[in-house]
Protein backbone atom coordinates (compact mmCIF):
# COMPACT_ATOMS: atom_id res chain seq x y z
CA UNK A 1 0.00 0.00 0.00
CA UNK A 2 1.37 3.51 -0.75
CA UNK A 3 2.60 5.45 2.26
CA UNK A 4 3.23 9.21 2.29
CA UNK A 5 6.52 10.12 3.93
CA UNK A 6 6.26 12.93 6.50
CA UNK A 7 9.99 13.43 7.03
CA UNK A 8 10.21 16.70 5.06
CA UNK A 9 8.80 20.14 5.55
CA UNK A 10 8.00 22.62 2.81
CA UNK A 11 6.84 22.06 -0.73
CA UNK A 12 9.72 20.01 -2.13
CA UNK A 13 8.69 17.64 -4.91
CA UNK A 14 10.59 14.82 -3.23
CA UNK A 15 8.45 15.26 -0.13
CA UNK A 16 5.20 15.13 -2.09
CA UNK A 17 5.99 11.78 -3.69
CA UNK A 18 4.59 8.69 -2.04
CA UNK A 19 6.61 5.54 -1.53
CA UNK A 20 5.44 1.97 -1.63
CA UNK A 21 6.75 -0.05 1.30
CA UNK A 22 6.47 -3.79 0.79
CA UNK A 23 6.35 -5.23 3.38
CA UNK A 24 5.17 -2.30 5.51
CA UNK A 25 7.51 -1.27 8.34
CA UNK A 26 6.85 -2.53 11.88
CA UNK A 27 4.41 -0.46 13.93
CA UNK A 28 7.03 0.68 16.47
CA UNK A 29 9.43 2.19 13.89
CA UNK A 30 8.39 5.84 14.40
CA UNK A 31 10.79 7.64 16.74
CA UNK A 32 10.19 11.35 17.42
CA UNK A 33 13.14 13.51 16.39
CA UNK A 34 14.72 10.82 14.21
CA UNK A 35 14.60 11.13 10.41
CA UNK A 36 12.82 8.27 8.69
CA UNK A 37 14.36 6.48 5.74
CA UNK A 38 13.69 3.66 3.34
CA UNK A 39 16.71 1.51 4.20
CA UNK A 40 15.82 -2.14 3.89
CA UNK A 41 17.61 -5.45 3.54
CA UNK A 42 19.06 -5.69 0.04
CA UNK A 43 19.60 -1.92 -0.40
CA UNK A 44 22.89 -1.15 -2.17
CA UNK A 45 25.11 1.93 -2.08
CA UNK A 46 28.33 2.63 -3.99
CA UNK A 47 30.83 5.41 -3.48
CA UNK A 48 34.30 6.15 -2.21
CA UNK A 49 35.94 6.92 1.10
CA UNK A 50 39.05 8.98 1.75
CA UNK A 51 41.32 8.13 4.66
CA UNK A 52 44.73 9.70 5.32
CA UNK A 53 45.19 10.68 1.67
CA UNK A 54 44.14 7.30 0.29
CA UNK A 55 40.88 6.84 -1.63
CA UNK A 56 38.95 3.57 -1.54
CA UNK A 57 36.00 2.38 -3.60
CA UNK A 58 33.20 1.28 -1.27
CA UNK A 59 30.14 -0.86 -1.91
CA UNK A 60 27.62 -1.45 0.88
CA UNK A 61 24.82 -4.02 0.75
CA UNK A 62 22.42 -4.05 3.69
CA UNK A 63 21.55 -7.52 4.94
Amino acid sequence: MPVRTDCCQGSSLACMASASLVPPPPINTHQPGVNTSLLYSGSQFRGYQKSKGNSYDVEVVLQ
